[in-house]
Formats: C-alpha cells, sequence, structure tokens
C-alpha cells in the first residue's frame, strides 16, 4: 500500500504503513532490490496492492485485461479503490495513479506465467480479479489477492446451508461467490491458501519462508 501519509488523507483515515513494512523494506529483508525483481503479477489493481510500481525499473507487470480496462474507467464509486483523477481533481497536490505511464501487459483466462507460476480468474472483489498459483515440493500455493480476504471465508455455515462464509466487501456476489468456491476445489489443502488480510500469515512466514514471497506479490 502507500505511505501513511497518502493512505490516510486520501483513502481510510487511520491507514498506516508502519516503519519497515513497505515492499521496498520488505524486499530488503530478503535481499533484494525493487530493480532485481523481472517479472510482478497483480491480483488487481486496487491502490493498496500496486505502490511503489516506479521503484521496480526493470520489471514486466501483468494484470488481467478486464482488471486494467476497469481502473482506467471505473465507476465512481471506485473512483478511490482506482485513484481515479476525476476524484482529485480539486485536491492540495496531483495525485498520480500508481501505474500512469507505466506499460502493463494484460492476460486473460489461465496462463502460465513462468514455469510453476500460473495465474487463473477468480472475479468478484473487482471485476478482472485473479489469483496467482505457485507449484512447489509442498504443494501449489494460491495467492488468492482480496478474493479471499480470510481463512474463515473458506468455512461453512451449515445451519444455513452456506459452504463458505462470504466476505462483506465484493464488486459481485455471485462471482464472489464462485471464485471462493473454485480455489477450495483447486487447493489441495486448507493451508495452501494464502488470503492477503489473514493475520495468521504474520505467524507463519516465521515457519515458511516462501510465504515472504507470495505476501510480496499480493500487497
Amino acid at each position: 500500500m502507500a505511505w501513511t501519509e497518502s493512505a490516510g488523507k486520501y483513502h481510510h483515515s487511520g491507514s498506516r504503513q508502519p516503519e519497515g513494512l513497505s515492499i521496498v523494506d520488505q524486499l530488503g529483508k530478503i535481499g533484494y532490490k525493487p530493480e532485481d525483481i523481472e517479472i510482478v503479477v497483480f491480483t488487481h489493481l486496487h491502490w493498496d496492492h500496486i505502490y511503489y510500481m516506479d521503484r521496480f525499473t526493470k520489471a514486466v507487470f501483468y494484470a488481467h485485461e478486464t482488471e486494467y480496462q476497469f481502473a482506467l474507467n471505473p465507476i465512481p464509486l471506485y473512483y478511490k479503490s482506482y485513484e481515479h483523477p476525476k476524484l482529485y481533481e480539486n485536491a492540495e497536490e496531483k495525485i498520480v495513479r500508481p501505474f500512469e505511464g507505466i506499460p502493463i501487459k494484460t492476460i486473460r483466462g489461465e496462463t502460465e506465467i513462468v514455469k510453476g507460476v500460473r495465474v487463473f480468474e477468480t472475479p468478484g472483489h473487482s471485476p478482472g480479479h485473479q489469483s496467482v498459483e505457485v507449484d512447489t515440493k509442498d504443494g501449489s500455493y494460491i495467492c488468492c489477492g482480496d478474493s479471499i480476504f480470510i481463512l474463515d471465508n473458506i468455512r461453512p455455515v451449515p445451519e444455513i446451508a452456506y459452504d463458505l462464509t462470504p466476505p462483506g466487501r465484493y464488486a459481485d456476489i455471485v462471482s464472489t461467490w464462485k471464485s471462493i468456491e473454485l480455489q477450495k476445489k483447486r487447493a489441495a489443502r486448507p493451508d495452501l491458501i494464502l488470503p492477503c488480510h489473514e493475520k495468521n500469515l504474520l505467524e507463519r512466514i516465521k515457519e515458511t519462508p516462501l510465504l515472504v514471497f507470495c505476501i510480496i506479490q499480493t500487497r
């Protein structure tokens, strides 16, 4: 996401990025600089997933075709999510969308990015959301961005015949529901699903270094 001043001022009051938790700082902790990164895959293009793009000077950026087109021209309800210029015409300072002027390769459907890393469509949270699947010796992890907010979303609610617990934020609840069902079915085990807002992942990172990569890619 953005640095605290920008996040709190232009998005959600009280939003903050604690010192040392920017993607630049987090990469530094595992020995990389943004300019070392060759490929960045976005699950979606909401502001809190795409800041610092300009620092990744040698990267090729990938996003879903539908997501990119919607990000360029969202309905007013989503101006803030995509930092649409119209919303900030009268702002004290000029607000520039993080992806402004930066080439993005658009993809559609299930696509292999590199061997062992692929994306597949999981719309609902946003029109062109996609998830990233990463093969490892322990199984195929699904970096699901915001298509699944927390692991509680995959848990059923049997007393009302729900096979999952739907999140409270979405652009399309039908697509959201089907995308969660798809990922539940696709994952060999629940622990291979990595939701972007699952706090327990911070503890798992200490035991499973792979998760550092997965969280960085989806935040």
